[in-house]
């Protein structure tokens, strides 16, 4: 069984493979965000320099990675180092980590071809503004 990735120390076991925290966890990270508004929590992230990520990489034959990480750039960096092929096919920004650990849940709640398609429709948007610049 996995363990919670919460880092205050609980380590409480996850019963879902596709989650990193337990519930309680969730639960309580949520009612303490809530507390906080969009503006403050994107200016102490501002200052900070710290964002909320979820990303998608593909890599080797048909195999895909979805993640979340505050340093988007250093994560990269490291998955290229350990498979140097792999592409970043897909990221988005949050200001609470709340909102990207369920953003997370539900893309790698997704079948293989649901996320194929999501990934094929952003693939297919950035298409579009490159040609429009």
């Amino acid at each position: 069984m996995k363990q919670c990735m919460n880092f205050s120390s609980c380590r409480g076991e996850v019963s879902n493979p596709i989650y990193d925290l337990c519930g309680k966890c969730f639960l309580k990270l949520s009612d303490f965000e809530k507390d906080i508004s969009p503006e403050e929590t994107f200016k102490e992230n501002l200052n900070d320099d710290k964002t909320h990520n979820v990303y998608i990489m593909f890599y080797g034959e048909n195999n895909d990675k979805v993640g979340y990480t505050a340093h988007l750039d250093s994560r990269v960096f490291e998955l290229k180092r350990k498979y140097p092929n792999n592409e970043l096919v897909y990221f988005r920004e949050f200001t609470k980590q709340s909102e990207a650990r369920r953003f997370e849940v539900y893309l790698k709640g997704l079948s293989e071809r649901e996320l194929s398609k999501f990934i094929s429709r952003f693939q297919d948007k950035i298409k579009k503004i490159k040609i429009i610049v």
